[in-house]
């Protein structure tokens, strides 16, 4: 995890600042909100899911927050 690390946040959907409810809504940045939630932390393998801190790589993988903590300790 080298290079310039974005932080993230997704709200749940249908709330201020989430996607909309309707996941077929067709708008673009709802539909990038939910492919990232759907994603999966490559250290855990779990989804990066709503409403959870995350990491976003120059590469553009994503990592739970918790993960990258988690990874750092065990150095």
């Amino acid at each position: 995890m080298r290079g310039r690390a974005d932080n993230g946040y997704i709200r749940r959907p249908g709330t201020k600042g989430g996607p909309c409810a309707d996941p077929n809504c067709g708008h673009k940045s709802c539909e990038e909100m939910r492919a990232m939630a759907e994603g999966k932390c490559p250290w855990c393998g779990e989804k990066i899911g709503y409403e959870r801190r995350f990491v976003r790589q120059p590469d553009g993988s994503c990592y739970h927050l918790a993960c990258v903590h988690e990874s750092v300790q065990q150095r």
